[in-house]
């Protein structure tokens, strides 16, 4: 969706405008026994409101995007960072139920997204081992899961990147962790202390063949953020930016 979101600096409030602002309604008419189309701007209030004062658009950086609930889920609570060049933002975006409108606010402040834990999937992994290696004793199993997640626990999860690359899932708090190679070398100086020669290419392959984005090598991730606030720049708003950067929000046209 094409998005635009400005700042009242008077107000100091975020105002965002979609396509489907000016979107028709539609009602079923008895006289004419067909749907008719009804003219509907949910920007009215919002022009009214903020016609005469200071607006500046802001840059969205949406990469910047997290949630407190899956990306599917239509009523949940996002944040994303935002500038005007001169200062940072967080943009809170929310709706009470399926059919409200959505709802922001603006937050002086940014974004601090952290490593909680990160852990091998253990059941996963033993069970798929179990299901290729038939003819190998369970207790070799047993000891490289177990060998496996001890490694894991040890991991700096500030400096996480220098193990393994996260991608992202519909969940935007758990991501998957696809170990990188001197990961992938470490693990297999862990089995070579625990399968045969025999056993050990087998096991590399297995290793190799499941740090896929759906593989059970691969570590479950879980995150949380935090929104760091910064005090507002009482300086800015008094001091407007230069004429040529301000915005009449009566004339922002169709997106």
């Amino acid at each position: 969706m094409t998005e635009r979101f400005f700042r009242c600096i008077e107000c100091d409030l975020v105002i965002c405008f979609t396509p489907y602002d000016t979107y028709p309604e539609y009602e079923f008419s008895k006289e004419e026994e067909d749907f008719v189309e009804i003219y509907s701007n949910d920007r009215t209030h919002l022009i009214i409101r903020h016609a005469k004062h200071s607006i500046e658009e802001l840059i969205v950086n949406r990469d910047s995007m997290v949630c407190n609930r899956p990306h599917m889920n239509p009523v949940k609570e996002s944040y994303m960072e935002a500038t005007n060049g001169r200062e940072g933002f967080v943009v809170r975006r929310w709706r009470e139920s399926v059919n409200a409108s959505c709802t922001y606010q603006l937050i002086h402040g940014r974004i601090e997204l952290k490593n909680e834990k990160a852990e091998i999937q253990e059941k996963e992994l033993r069970k798929q081992m179990e299901f290729e290696f038939k003819k190998m004793h369970k207790e070799k199993i047993d000891a490289f899961v177990s060998a496996y997640g001890k490694m894991v626990s040890g991991f700096n999860l500030t400096t996480f990147e220098d193990y393994a690359e996260i991608y992202e899932t519909d969940d935007p708090l758990t991501g998957i962790g696809k170990l990188n190679k001197n990961t992938m070398n470490e693990l297999v100086k862990i089995s070579e202390k625990i399968f045969s020669q025999n056993e050990l290419e087998s096991v590399k392959e297995f290793i190799a063949g499941n740090n896929g984005f759906d593989g059970v090598i691969t570590l479950k991730v879980q995150r949380k953020f935090e929104i760091r606030k910064t005090e507002k720049k009482m300086g800015e708003i008094v001091k407007f930016p230069p004429k040529e950067e301000l915005i009449d929000i009566r004339k922002v046209g169709k997106l």
